[in-house]
């Protein structure tokens, strides 16, 4: 079952914006590769201080769909660059003056994806620069099969008097690749610890031994990993956490080393070796 998700159209208000001129041309194609180079391309060409650089191939968007899973869609092709900040703890005024250098920024990269049929999706989109629901400023586009992420990292980096902040913009065609390869081990995560963790989790690894998996899983910024055993053909989590698991456990499902390299002792005082 597909579950792109369609978002719902959500208006840009980029005041202050130095670039609000800016018209971009018809891009040749909306591919995801073709398009972070066409951005790049009109990012560079405005002048706005920064220099955005290297469309690689191996980001990552983050995705939330229809059903509220938290995908990661790999395959991304991206393009970064470090926005200045002149403090960590900035006054009004140098707030003022970095808001309005971003809003430049995403003005172009809004008009660039809005004019070649691109939608604003509400639903991975934050409210305001200010928002940290995400804990980075993420806006988010679409155009089936392709969604784009334009991200603001919430943490400054650097050392004073050279502070900035990372800003990416990455896009993938491979959202329903990775959205049947992840549900199935979200599915099970959540069926056995939905007392314990909310549904921010995202698949950023797996690796299948046998009847087993162990996956790794990642919020925003923090992660555990779980063990999966099939069960009649279907993938349940037996062990989730972000150390070992006991070698009681170990033991009564035969988990293979190639999963797990370690146990814990049964008083939970010793750390063992599985052979």
């Amino acid at each position: 079952m597909k579950k792109f998700l369609v978002g719902v159209s959500m208006a840009v208000v980029l005041s202050g914006c130095s670039s609000a001129s800016f018209v971009p041309q018809k891009a040749d194609k909306t591919d995801a590769k073709s398009i972070v180079s066409f951005v790049e391309s009109n990012l560079n060409n405005q002048k706005l201080g920064v220099t955005f650089a290297g469309t690689k191939s191996d980001d990552f968007v983050w995705w939330i769909a229809s059903d509220n899973k938290n995908i990661l869609v790999k395959d991304a092709f991206a393009t970064s660059s470090s926005v200045p900040v002149t403090a960590l703890e900035m006054n009004a005024t140098q707030k003022a003056d970095f808001e309005k250098k971003f809003n430049s920024m995403a003005y172009v990269v809004d008009q660039s994806l809005t004019k070649n049929g691109f939608t604003k999706n509400a639903l991975n989109s934050s409210d305001s620069l200010g928002d940290g629901k995400f804990y980075d400023y993420v806006a988010a586009y679409e155009k089936s099969p392709t969604v784009c992420t334009l991200s603001l990292n919430g943490d400054v980096g650097g050392n004073e008097p050279n502070f900035s902040r990372d800003m990416v913009f990455s896009c993938s065609d491979q959202f329903q690749k990775y959205y049947d390869e992840q549900v199935p081990f979200l599915n099970a995560f959540y069926k056995t610890n939905k007392s314990l963790f909310t549904g921010e989790y995202a698949v950023t690894d797996i690796k299948k031994i046998g009847e087993f998996a162990v996956v790794n899983l990642g919020a925003r910024r923090t992660g555990l990993y779980s063990i999966f055993k099939k069960v009649n053909g279907k993938y349940q989590s037996i062990f989730s956490g972000q150390e070992a698991p006991s070698c009681k456990l170990v033991t009564q499902y035969k988990i293979p080393k190639e999963i797990t390299k370690t146990c814990w002792s049964d008083d939970g005082l010793t750390e063992k070796e599985i052979k």
